[in-house]
């Protein structure tokens, strides 16, 4: 159902060299895995555990203003949203609405979205109500997720 990534890492490097001649190189690899190719709104799952099935996971949704996949804060992340969640992704029938995930995943995983509230006909979960686009008050522990219904439950 979904398309494996090609991550490609940035390493920032600034090196300089001040008035005295003394020189300095700081190296960074906050900024993570940059993406070109994907959907603004676009969806994935992460699996929990090595043993998760593919049909469940962390929710993250792809900003392409960032380039960058995002989380999905669970403040009020429900079932309809699972739902909406789940068909965007492929997956036909009902969903669970996984909560209270926690992620120690690099890099940092910002939200995204928070306070979602679908209505349960959306076709993506950028078309249902939310709190706008990189607000929230979320902390590392509330990241949402869904259990998808695949064909053979």
């Amino acid at each position: 159902m979904q398309e494996a990534d090609d991550e490609k890492w940035i390493k920032v490097r600034i090196s300089f060299t001040d008035n005295a001649g003394n020189s300095e190189v700081v190296e960074s690899f906050e900024v993570g895995p940059v993406y070109t190719n994907k959907s603004d709104g676009g969806l994935r799952l992460v699996s929990l555990t090595d043993t998760s099935a593919g049909d469940e996971g962390l929710l993250q949704i792809f900003d392409d203003t960032s380039k960058r996949w995002r989380g999905v804060c669970d403040d009020s992340w429900d079932r309809k949203d699972a739902n909406v969640a789940c068909r965007q992704l492929g997956y036909a029938g009902s969903a669970e609405a996984l909560t209270g995930i926690i992620w120690f995943g690099y890099p940092p995983l910002l939200f995204m979205l928070d306070e979602v509230n679908c209505g349960g006909t959306e076709n993506t979960l950028l078309e249902c109500e939310h709190a706008g686009r990189g607000v929230h008050d979320c902390t590392s522990w509330e990241y949402a997720g869904v259990k998808c219904a695949t064909s053979g439950n």
